[in-house]
């Protein structure tokens, strides 16, 4: 979900700053994960989809299980080393199917 490019409205603005909160968000949840879990930087991996999916659920259970038990990271500074994927940087171009699901939730959740 991308945000709005130039919002015109409150509930637009609105939208876009919960989108860009979220994302930041879940960017650093994932250089976490990818720093605790060196496997998940796709450093050229091959498997299959499903096997894929099976590491990442995998490694957020061990990302969970160790902050429950409060386990220290062993290099505090490694969650600062990975950089967003620059593939995910750029915003995707907007189709019609993504605009109206993009404005339902504008429509039932911030007006």
């Amino acid at each position: 979900m991308t945000p709005i490019q130039n919002p015109t409205t409150l509930e637009e603005t609105s939208f876009n700053n919960a989108q860009t909160r979220t994302r930041a968000k879940i960017e650093q949840v994932n250089g976490q994960l990818k720093n605790k879990f060196r496997c998940l930087l796709g450093d050229g991996m091959q498997i299959e989809p499903q096997r894929a999916c099976d590491i990442i659920v995998a490694c957020c259970i061990l990302f969970n299980i160790s902050k429950d038990l409060k386990e220290p990271h062993l290099d505090p500074q490694r969650d600062q080393q990975v950089q967003p994927d620059p593939d995910e940087a750029g915003a995707a171009p907007d189709n019609v199917h993504g605009a109206a699901v993009r404005a339902d939730i504008i429509t039932n959740f911030f007006t």
